[in-house]
């Protein structure tokens, strides 16, 4: 087995290991809070509209269908503008923190801005890299084409 056929079959493993469990995860849920045990389950809920919140808005900013004609920067200042507050909405809808604790309110949105600087630097490194292998091949492909015209 190659490589990318390797890489090929551990993501398509994630993918449905990541589904399969948000599926199980909102089925423990119904029958958690069927059986009058919300409280159990508000806090990882709360995670899994989390998730939901940024994975629809990754798609919308980031993804190839909706706000690709955007500047980049347009895309990620709606991303913070929109999971941002939503985030603190749900810290604060579902208890995350203690409301007279603001320090640890403090504490989340430090943590929320290194996440998300470090998130954002890695994706700048990530382009950087495609953008030097498409230049490459580019290169390549100029390099024949000048060749098969002699």
């Amino acid at each position: 087995m190659t490589m990318k056929r390797f890489l090929s079959v551990v993501s398509s493993i994630k993918t449905r290991v990541c589904v399969n469990f948000t599926a199980y995860l909102c089925v423990a849920f119904a029958v958690a809070i069927g059986f009058g045990q919300w409280e159990q389950v508000k806090w990882p809920f709360s995670l899994l509209l989390a998730a939901c919140l940024f994975g629809v808005m990754q798609w919308v900013c980031y993804g190839d269908v909706c706000l690709k004609a955007w500047r980049y920067s347009l895309r990620t200042l709606l991303f913070l503008g929109v999971t941002l507050p939503g985030l603190l909405l749900l810290a604060w809808g579902f208890g995350w923190f203690p409301m007279d604790q603001p320090l640890a309110w403090a504490i989340f949105l430090v943590l929320f801005a290194a996440v998300f600087a470090a998130t954002m630097f890695l994706f700048e490194l990530a382009f950087q890299a495609k953008g030097r292998q498409y230049d490459g091949l580019l290169g390549e492909y100029k390099a024949k084409k000048a060749q098969n015209r002699r």
